[in-house]
């Protein structure tokens, strides 16, 4: 018998951040962006069922690739830091990440956070635990979208 072994991408952490110019860190906060744009998009009832959407969600895919090939090939030892769906360990360790780009870029985004917290409430639902309470600035977060 054979034995499917999964490639086990190394993460981004919180010291391999910290080695980042502010560039890297601000060009890496825009491919998250643009990421969770998508992700959202994805979640979207909306656009879901009707071509609009499907070319919208297309289109900021395509954005996305292009743009994190373009990091890439100027950047090839940085990885993306990946949230770790479902596992709060490492939903907590992509934040702290997060914390670290989010100060060397100079700002942080409404997109990225919103999927921070959207990730946090499906955690949340699989542990029979309260979602995470936000602030009234917090909640604004999430309807921006």
């Amino acid at each position: 018998m054979f034995a499917i072994v999964k490639a086990v991408m190394p993460q981004l952490t919180e010291a391999t951040a910290e080695q980042l110019t502010s560039v890297q860190a601000a060009d890496l906060v825009r491919i998250l962006e643009l990421h969770a744009s998508w992700d959202a998009l994805l979640g979207n009832k909306g656009h879901k069922d009707n071509p609009a959407g499907l070319h919208t969600r297309q289109k900021t895919f395509a954005a996305y690739q292009s743009v994190w090939r373009e990091f890439t090939s100027k950047n090839p030892n940085v990885q993306l830091p990946e949230p770790g769906h479902n596992v709060p360990d490492r939903l907590a360790t992509w934040c702290r990440v997060l914390r670290v780009l989010f100060r060397l870029a100079g700002g942080s985004s409404r997109q990225v956070l919103a999927k921070a917290y959207r990730l946090a409430d499906v955690i949340a639902v699989k542990m029979s635990a309260e979602p995470v309470v936000r602030t009234a600035s917090e909640n604004s977060v999430e309807t921006d979208q």
